[in-house]
């Protein structure tokens, strides 16, 4: 309203009471940006792999937690060879099943990972599977190496590339 019956901006912003005002804005913004920091803190704190996303990155995912598919976007930065997941079902059934990589190579999950909860708690969980997951796939790909008709050319063929690697 002030600066509506003098819209001068000089003379209004110089006026004492007008500094005052600023300085209080200052600090509660400081305190909000704070606040925030410490969420996005705790969050990393339950999902370490957070810490690879920028804080904007982070409130993006955070801020979208009823679509799962928004975390997508940011697999990579989380996860060094994961370009996407598959997922099954929607709303409460929603399970991953599947990691894809940028090679488009696909490795099944053991089981479907349910999507649960808070998403640094299923992140978790997608986390623990891909390790159980590669542990079984590593071993089919081992049994299957002796047992595989059309010997190693097409055992490489078959299997995706870090498999065919160890």
């Amino acid at each position: 309203a002030e600066a509506f019956k003098n819209p001068a901006p000089l003379q209004l912003c110089s006026s004492e009471r007008m500094l005052n005002t600023f300085m209080e804005c200052n600090k509660l913004l400081d305190m909000v940006a704070k606040g925030l920091s410490d969420y996005l803190e705790t969050k990393r704190g339950g999902f370490a792999r957070f810490y690879f996303l920028s804080n904007d990155e982070l409130l993006e995912i955070l801020s979208q937690t009823r679509d799962p598919l928004a975390v997508q976007a940011h697999l990579r930065k989380c996860f060094e060879a994961i370009d996407k997941l598959d997922f099954q079902g929607e709303g409460a059934g929603m399970t991953m099943v599947a990691m894809n990589s940028a090679e488009k190579e696909k490795a099944t999950f053991e089981s479907p990972v349910p999507v649960k909860g808070n998403v640094e708690n299923w992140l978790s969980a997608v986390e623990a599977m891909m390790k159980r997951s590669v542990k079984m796939i590593a071993k089919q790909a081992a049994d299957d190496y002796t047992k595989n008709p059309g010997g190693r050319k097409q055992w490489v063929q078959e299997w995706q590339g870090p498999q065919v690697v160890r």
